[in-house]
Parts: C-alpha cells; structure tokens; sequence
C-alpha cells in the first residue's frame, strides 16, 4: 500500500539529515517511527489496564473511621455549607 504525505519542507530537510546520517532511506525512517508510535500506543494501553487492575485489589481496604464517608447527600450538604462560610449563600 502506498501513502501520500504532505509534509512541511522543515520536516523533509530533517528527514534528508537523518537519512544521510544514518544511511537508512526516508521511508525506512517513516515506517521505523509509525511502527514505534503503534507498539508505543499498545504497551501504553496493556500498562493503563494493567495499573488500574493492580489499584482496584486495594478498592475499599482503607478504613477511614468516618462511617457516612460515601454518603453524597451529607457531602453535598457539607460542601454547600462551607461555599456559603467563605463566598456567600449560593
């Protein structure tokens, strides 16, 4: 398959000192870095996915002493009250 790139003549004349310099073609330097940038992209997901897994194990193993600590009308009541302490009545 073939593409067609527009690319800035900034960007070619960098990509004609790095073909010099390394002896590799342009194309060997653009299909070098498009195959780093995807298998970039996949050991980002599998380390996201991978993090998060290892988080969610201690999900709820902390005990705050606070018993309504989730209780999102109490919250919501406690943050009101505090905006109206410091800027006022909403």
């Amino acid at each position: 398959m073939s593409i067609t790139l527009d690319l800035s003549e900034d960007l070619i004349y960098q990509l004609k000192q790095l073909s010099q310099s390394t002896g590799q073609t342009i194309e060997e330097i653009i299909r070098m870095g498009v195959q780093n940038q995807l298998s970039d992209s996949d050991v980002d997901q599998h380390k996201t996915a991978t993090g998060l897994s290892d988080l969610l194990k201690y999900a709820g193993c902390i005990d705050s002493g606070v018993s309504n600590a989730a209780d999102n009308p109490a919250i919501d009541r406690d943050l009101t009250a505090e905006y109206a302490r410091t800027k006022g009545t909403p």
